[in-house]
């Protein structure tokens, strides 16, 4: 005995415990184990308790937006009669919906009794029961029966129907007529051994549709779903064997139609199914072929449309077209409520919507063939790791592992399910962690009390030795505070960990915040590194600091944050070092004189882009005007020659080929006084298609070789009234911004459409009245804006591009010009998705038209008799003026100055019956000129005939007299039906 030593007794009992709980917990494992292969009932109860905790933790998966569920709810019982429905009404709701061009239309009903409510019916059951032949006129024969009348608003589209299976060995047979087609299944198993029952359900009997609406249809599909043994729908089958052929279900048959196909490949495995294939798309299924659900949100679910407003025609179009539909009762007491993992009642129609669009999304849910063994692993590895540390570790490090381990799994358990679509229960090995920690933690119980009992002590030792220092800092602080509250900086006390201990109340001002209310994310605010600290990183919004000696300057910074109000400000901080390892800082609130010094430049820039763009302005309306000049002399010689009348080909098309090019060289100068902004408003009739072409033609030249342009036109779009130099200055505008917001390529595509606005349209588009509008889209796939940035794209000079690629005033010019239009542009865009300008553009109105058709030329020219002074520096354009006037009738006098067609108007002031008056001319100016003859003779009529076409230009002239303007150039047709109409006005 006295060469036993202690240690080793001790030794001897904590090997015995730890073999104790080596075994306890062995024994733990293999009952868990045990369990999870017997699977009792209980078990499985909890089993599905927990599938349905992960769907709800996960949460739910959205919806792909492609479906669309149309409901016979209340109020369409309310305003249509009640339920059934004679077939006629289900026809008009069937057609309805086809003409919102959905993808295809699902009945979620059972059309198998014959409807006899039929005129036809009416009569053969009043002939057979009471021996009367009546006769029901005014009815055409389409209408007399009510089945034809249903199967031909089924055979308007894709549309699948519901058929009915039946179980049981009593079930009844299927009717001859039924004319459900099976789908073709290839099976395919890895082994090659294909088994004759795959174990899919095998059903006694088949309820399908009437002959007459099967055969109309494209599909049929069965409604069947079955439940779980709590009456929980968590899974339904695609499947259903009836002799010897395999039926699809109806959302099953409603996918097939979609991708147009009428096969399956079914992978088979030694207990049975495995997936369904649909050619990429690999469906995972259990043995039994049932498909694990995957549930939309029950809050949003699918979009839903009243029945009853679908037949009153009020129905969004954008709910139905392009979606697959699929028509269900929803009303009270006629609905087949059933309860699912996320929703106690779920009607019939919204698990087959939900079915559709799991196999639509491929967003499948499996429980894969591995997951028992998975489980069975997890019991066993959770219980050998649980042991060993249960039993080493304290009760509050196991309860830290417990959960710990319990939040992994569950974790685990929930990614895969969320992640992936594969489910695995964490269930037996939370029952292993829980079991073993229990019972090896109560034989631990006492002895771990003890421990938290004394680390209780040691811990109020160190509290109240903290209350100490607490209260010597606060007396050290309160002296401090007699110093600095009145000081006009802010100032803040940081201990050796940059926390903040003090701030003054002009530190409150500046930032906000007192020292109780600070964030307690510091990211917000991060004063200047101690000098002594060369390790500091700066926060996301702070300074970076130089080092340096502690016997340095105090350090000094400049940075920005926002203050608790949401004012962005720029401090201004000095930082001095204390002798207790502690900092003192001052800040400053700079902002005020950083935004003035910062508005000073803005303005400086601004006035620098308006004198360049004033410069390009003058530039451009004075070559504008000498090119008209030249233009006019081209174009007036080009149509005298043309007049003649023995010009023979190919003289002749020649000419017209040069007056062509002189009018599109015409419609260049008013682009470039577009450019200019000297440009008169103009309303003509505009083919915005063809206005789009010339623009993507001189775009392909100009936009670099990476962008791509595509055009997506609508062939019958409506004219609108405007200026085509003015829209094609938009889609320029817009297609250059494109293109700097792609600099690596991309692709730039226009379209067009008409649209009809009404009441509700307009009120989002502000300048915008009801009526038929043209819309053009511009997209790009560039880099994008933020919200902030796209809050201001519209304001001038506003622009996010460097100096040498932009001004900031082509958007603002395209929102001006599409707002004198009448229209309105609209921008959508979000980073990293590109970019979409559309815009609305009142349509052109048939009255409009009619005007223009009316002011057309008839073929024939007005003649007159008069004396006309044709006034211009150009002798070109006086010698083709003056024959083509002569040609008219008229007398023609010419000047070229104004001096001397004063003189020649005073010599003949009576004979003189109109001046056409050019406004740029030498000496004596077109204005003074004009002036003079009025002050001559009041009633004398002049005529302005100008290169400019500035906006005010006619204001001026007007108000000095003149009795109307026409702009270089102008055809003789033109200038001659102008002067008729002056001097017969």
């Amino acid at each position: 005995m006295a060469g036993v030593r202690p240690g080793r007794d001790g030794g001897g009992r904590q090997a015995g415990g730890g073999l104790f709980f080596a075994t306890l917990g062995g024994l733990i494992t293999l009952l868990v184990a045990v369990i999870a292969i017997w699977q009792p009932a209980p078990l499985v109860a909890l089993e599905q308790k927990t599938y349905d905790s992960l769907l709800r933790l996960i949460g739910p998966t959205p919806s792909s937006g492609r479906v669309t569920v149309v409901a016979v709810d209340e109020p369409s019982l309310a305003s249509h009669g009640q339920w059934p429905w004679p077939h006629y009404r289900l026809a008009r709701l069937v057609a309805a919906i086809h003409d919102l061009d959905p993808l295809a239309v699902v009945l979620d009903l059972l059309l198998s009794e014959p409807d006899r409510t039929s005129p036809a019916v009416i009569q053969r059951e009043m002939r057979r029961e009471l021996g009367l032949n009546i006769t029901i006129g005014g009815i055409p024969p389409e209408r007399q029966d009510n089945e034809l009348a249903l199967a031909a608003a089924l055979a308007r589209g894709d549309t699948v129907l519901g058929l009915k299976m039946v179980f049981g060995p009593d079930a009844p047979g299927s009717r001859e007529e039924c004319a459900a087609t099976p789908m073709q299944v290839v099976r395919r198993a890895r082994d090659g051994q294909i088994p004759d029952h795959p174990g899919w359900p095998q059903a006694q009997g088949m309820i399908c549709g009437l002959p007459v609406l099967a055969a109309a249809a494209k599909r049929q599909g069965f409604l069947d779903v079955g439940l779980d043994s709590d009456g929980v729908l968590r899974r339904a089958p695609l499947l259903i064997e009836h002799q010897g052929r395999v039926h699809p279900s109806l959302a099953l048959a409603a996918y097939l139609q979609l991708r147009g196909l009428n096969q399956v490949v079914v992978n088979l495995g030694p207990l049975g199914s495995e997936s369904v294939q649909v050619r990429d798309n690999r469906i995972p299924v259990d043995a039994q072929a049932q498909l694990l659900i995957n549930h939309r949100d029950p809050q949003t679910g699918f979009a839903t449309v009243s029945a009853g407003a679908i037949l009153a025609g009020q129905a969004p179009r954008e709910a139905i077209a392009g979606k697959v539909v699929v028509v269900g009762l929803t009303a009270a007491g006629l609905e087949d409520s059933l309860a699912t993992p996320l929703k106690p009642n779920t009607h019939g129609v919204e698990i087959q919507a939900t079915l559709l669009d799991n196999l639509i999304q491929q967003d499948h849910l499996s429980r894969p063939a591995y997951a028992p063994g998975l489980e069975l692993g997890l019991v066993i590895l959770c219980g050998i790791l649980s042991t060993w540390l249960f039993s080493q570790a304290r009760p509050l490090a196991s309860l830290a592992a417990l959960v710990g381990g319990a939040l992994l799994l569950v974790g685990l358990s929930a990614w895969s399910l969320g992640w992936h679509g594969l489910y695995w229960s964490p269930l037996n090995p939370l029952i292993t962690l829980l079991t073993t920690f229990a019972l090896i933690n109560l034989a631990r119980f006492g002895q771990e009390e003890r421990r938290v009992v004394e680390r209780s002590r040691e811990l109020a030792a160190t509290v109240a030795s903290l209350r100490e220092e607490i209260a010597q800092r606060q007396r050290a602080e309160e002296r401090f505070k007699a110093l600095s509250e009145h000081s006009p900086l802010g100032i803040a006390v940081l201990d050796q960990q940059g926390r903040v201990e003090y701030v003054n109340p002009a530190f409150e001002i500046i930032f906000g915040y007192g020292l109780d209310a600070l964030p307690a994310d510091s990211g917000w605010f991060d004063p200047p590194a101690s000098p002594r600290d060369p390790n500091h990183q700066p926060g996301p919004t702070g300074p970076s600091t130089p080092t340096g000696a502690p016997d340095r300057e105090p350090d000094r910074d400049i940075f920005e944050l926002v203050s608790r109000d949401g004012v962005r400000k720029t401090i201004h901080s000095r930082s001095l070092d204390l002798p207790n390892h502690k900092r003192f800082v001052l800040f400053e609130d700079t902002t005020e004189r950083i935004r003035a010094e910062q508005e000073m430049r803005r303005l400086e820039e601004e006035l620098f882009q308006s004198q360049k763009l004033e410069a390009l302005g003058v530039l451009a309306g004075g070559i504008a005007h000498d090119f008209n000049n030249v233009l006019q002399a081209i174009s007036g010689y080009t149509q005298l020659m043309l007049s003649e009348p023995d010009i023979a080909e190919p003289s002749k098309s020649r000419l017209e080929h040069i007056e062509q090019s002189i009018q599109r060289a015409a419609l260049m100068i008013r682009r470039l006084m577009t450019l200019a902004r000297k440009d008169s408003p103009r309303r003509e009739r505009v083919d915005l298609n063809w206005e789009i072409r010339q623009t993507v033609s001189l775009l392909e030249h100009t936009l670099p070789k990476m962008v791509i342009l595509r055009t997506n036109l609508a062939a019958d779009l409506w004219p609108i009234s405007g200026d085509p130099g003015k829209i094609e200055q938009v889609l320029m505008n817009l297609a250059t911004n494109a293109a700097h917001a792609m600099p690596q390529g991309g692709e730039l595509s226009i379209t067009t459409s008409n649209q009809q606005l009404g009441a509700t349209e307009v009120k989002a588009m502000p300048g915008l009245r009801p009526g038929p509008h043209t819309v053009i889209e511009v997209r790009d796939t560039g880099t994008g804006m933020d919200d902030e940035t796209r809050s201001h794209i519209f304001e001038p000079f506003f622009t996010t591009k460097p100096l040498d690629m932009g001004t900031g005033l082509g958007l603002s010019t395209a929102f001006s010009i599409v707002a004198k239009h009448g229209g309105h542009i609209h921008c959508q865009s979000r980073p990293g998705h590109g970019t979409v300008f559309t815009i609305h553009l009142p349509a052109r109105t048939t009255g409009e038209d009619a005007a223009a058709d009316a002011n057309r030329e008839d073929g024939g020219l007005p003649m007159g008799d008069e004396t006309i002074l044709l006034v211009d520096d150009e002798a070109a354009i006086l010698g083709a003026g003056r024959e083509a006037l002569e040609g008219a009738g008229y007398t023609v006098l010419c000047a070229e100055n104004g001096e001397k067609a004063l003189e020649m108007y005073r010599q003949d002031p009576a004979g003189i019956a109109l001046v056409v008056l050019d406004l740029n001319l030498p000496g004596m100016g077109g204005q003074d000129c004009l002036a003079a003859i009025l002050a001559e003779n009041p009633q004398a009529k002049v005529l302005i005939a100008s290169g400019y076409s500035d906006e005010t230009l006619w204001e001026r002239v007007s108000s000095l007299g003149a009795v109307g303007l026409i702009p270089k150039p102008y055809r003789f047709s033109e200038l001659i039906r102008k002067i008729r109409a002056v001097l017969d006005g």
